[in-house]
This record gives structure tokens, C-alpha cells and sequence, in this order.
């Protein structure tokens, strides 16, 4: 709903008084009166949105409440790693290959003493390629290093014994019918 006002010159001025969506047109009188229900624009947004997309993937954050893996658990830490090199959003940590190759892929290293931290998109041996840089350098300073999940169920049991927790639905056929009909 839009106020117009009229102003001495040539033009005018438009005022914005209300913004909504239409949700509902219901008309009486034999069509002559329409009522129009029209939420604001916060109600709109308000609302619920479903959590869980079904895919084959676990729809969980790593750590978060519904994983419920531990982040403290030494077994998925690196406490206290030392950065040695740091190249644009590549970092070298010190013991971070102890234990093998993607250990930490989709996992996050946090910069102790800040609330920073920065997602690992990739981890061979010791070098950590980050989503990000750091916003500071963190080169001669310590880390920890938080292992990752690629939110598949065979990661999910085998590396973090947690496939009571999975978010997904791992059994989702990949085959679609609507596509490759039924005799394939």
C-alpha cells in the first residue's frame, strides 16, 4: 500500500505504508467484494521451514546437537597444533597427518585464544587448504584441528561410531524411474 502526496512542483512523492505477500482471496456479493488476507513481510519469514531435505546424505552439522559426536573427544582433535606455513587459505599444522589423508576433509580448525575458526576443504599430510583465510595470520601460532564428515553413513559408523544419529536417509534408491523407465 502506497501513499502518493502531492508536493508543489512537478512530481510527487510515493510513501511505501505497508508491504505484504497475499495469502488468501476470498470474494462475496456475488463476486462484487473481494477480501484480500495479506501477511506483513515478518510473518512471512516467520514461519517454520522443514529441517530435513530427504537425501541420501546426513542433513546434520558435524558436532552440532543432533550429531552429538563429541568435539572434545581426543579422538577427533588435534589439540594445540602448531601452524608452520601459511599461503593464502593454506595452513601447515604440525601433527596433522598422524592420523591420514581427508582425516580432517569437512572438519574446521580453530585458532585458539579468538573465536575464530575456518572450514578444511581438504587435508593432505599436514596442509590444510581452508575455505577461507584467516582474517589474522595464524603462522607460529597453535590451532586445533577438528576432524571432518563427508555426511555419508559409512563414515558416520565406521570413523565415529554414530550411525544412531545419521541425519540421512541412506538408502534412497539413485535410480529414478521417471527417468530410465522400469525395464533398466
Amino acid at each position: 500500500i502506497e501513499r502518493v502526496q502531492r508536493t508543489d512542483g512537478p512530481s510527487y512523492e510515493v510513501i511505501t505504508v505497508f508491504e505484504g505477500a497475499i495469502t488468501s482471496v476470498a470474494f462475496e456479493k456475488e463476486g462484487r467484494v473481494a477480501k484480500i488476507k495479506v501477511d506483513t513481510q515478518i510473518s512471512v519469514t516467520s514461519r517454520p521451514v522443514p529441517r530435513f531435505t530427504y537425501q541420501g546424505l546426513c542433513n546434520n552439522v558435524i558436532y552440532d546437537d543432533f550429531c552429538q559426536v563429541d568435539d572434545t573427544d581426543p579422538a577427533f582433535r588435534l589439540s594445540s597444533g602448531l601452524v608452520t606455513d601459511e599461503t593464502g587459505n593454506t595452513i601447515t599444522v604440525t601433527g596433522a597427518s598422524a592420523s591420514g589423508d581427508g582425516w580432517y576433509t569437512g572438519g574446521y580448525v580453530a585458532s585458539l585464544g579468538s573465536t575464530d575458526f575456518r572450514l578444511i576443504i581438504n587435508q593432505t599430510g599436514e596442509i590444510l587448504t581452508l575455505h577461507l583465510p584467516f582474517a589474522s595470520s595464524v603462522l607460529g601460532s597453535t590451532v586445533n584441528v577438528f576432524a571432518g564428515c563427508s555426511h555419508e553413513i559409512s563414515v558416520c559408523g565406521l570413523k565415529f561410531s554414530n550411525v544412531i544419529n545419521y541425519g540421512g536417509f541412506a538408502f534412497v534408491p539413485t535410480k529414478n524411474i521417471f527417468e530410465t523407465g522400469l525395464s533398466t
